[in-house]
């Protein structure tokens, strides 16, 4: 069984998903810049591993991505919040991949072997926090047919429509819904807003002007810890879920990073009732039977494996979870994915 779509002409962004979860993979469209994106059918491939061993190691401060923004209520005081200059670098600026670092230094060997010292008690796991902040979303506007993002306010084209492969960041989306980003920065004049992208690398940003949205705000945020395998749903500072998880495999990881929702899909089969895509990639797969691999939150067929690393990257829930996420979440709800 597959989820798959082939359409001529211009390719909506973000269609055509390749939300490669539970083993499963959906074609899309939404491509890495400069690089050749066909809609393809996809077959379901299942991938199945030893669930990692559960750490219990207390997640990081989740408000890196808005410690900036303070708490307010409503656009317009979330707009002034948003009002930083130019040179300021959000957390979803254009960054590497993340990468592990290691502590260890070298130590001499002692002369003398001295008793070991006492080991401290641990401190205690400190509970998950929310983003606290709402998040500004821009709708595009109609009007606006085709997405031409500037690499700063009056720079050139970060992404242009390709003829040559028909692709472009159109509006409305492939599923016919208007195209919706995540808000990350306003220029002073508030001429300008910078906003994440649906495409590759991930946390790919790009500059539109303000009078190509409408804007409005969510309060809503996701954090998915990969280390103890959880879900944890806010509604500003007030926790609504919490859930265990599914995750990608040792050999396909769900990608780190502050990403947003982007697509509500029905699903069936392998993705359950519900797919929430994301504007995130696999950052391991180039491809996936010919589509390109996005990320999402779905349900499954396997609620036997919720707890484990079996998937090719996305996060599954239980239908009863992703029944309730898809009246909870309205696009373009951060969803934060760490690792702790």
């Amino acid at each position: 069984m597959a989820f798959s779509a082939v359409k001529r002409g211009v390719v909506r962004v973000g269609v055509a998903l390749a939300v490669i979860a539970s083993g499963v993979a959906i074609a899309s469209a939404a491509p890495r810049l400069g690089v050749e994106s066909w809609l393809l059918p996809v077959e379901i491939a299942t991938v199945v591993t030893e669930p990692e061993s559960r750490a219990s190691t207390a997640p990081p401060d989740p408000t890196a991505s808005s410690a900036s923004i303070p708490h307010v209520d409503g656009v317009a005081a979330l707009l002034a919040a948003l009002k930083t200059p130019v040179s300021v670098v959000p957390d979803v600026v254009d960054v590497p991949e993340a990468a592990s670092v290691s502590s260890t230094q070298p130590v001499e060997t002692p002369v003398v072997v001295a008793p070991a010292p006492a080991v401290a008690e641990p401190e205690p796991e400190p509970e998950p926090e929310p983003i606290v902040s709402p998040t500004l979303v821009a709708t595009i506007v109609p009007d606006v047919t085709l997405l031409a993002p500037l690499t700063e306010p009056g720079g050139t084209e970060l992404v242009a429509y390709d003829p040559t492969t028909a692709w472009g960041i159109t509006n409305p989306t492939y599923f016919g819904s208007p195209l919706k980003l995540r808000v990350v920065q306003r220029s002073d004049d508030g001429e300008w807003l910078r906003v994440q992208l649906p495409v590759r690398p991930n946390h790919t940003t790009g500059w539109i002007p303000t009078s190509q949205v409408t804007l409005s705000s969510t309060s809503m945020s996701v954090r998915v810890n990969l280390t103890t395998k959880t879900m944890h749903v806010w509604d500003g500072s007030t926790l609504v879920l919490e859930t265990q998880t599914t995750i990608g495999a040792p050999g396909t990881p769900t990608p780190l990073g502050t990403f947003f929702g982007n697509h509500h899909v029905a699903g069936s089969g392998s993705y359950g009732s519900h797919i929430l895509s994301l504007s995130a990639y696999s950052e391991t797969l180039e491809t996936f039977n010919g589509g390109v691999p996005v990320i999402a939150i779905h349900g499954t067929n396997r609620p036997d494996l919720i707890d484990g690393a079996h998937s090719n990257g996305c996060v599954r829930v239980t239908h009863d979870i992703v029944t309730q996420l898809k009246g909870m979440l309205p696009v373009g709800t951060p969803v934060q994915i760490v690792r702790t």
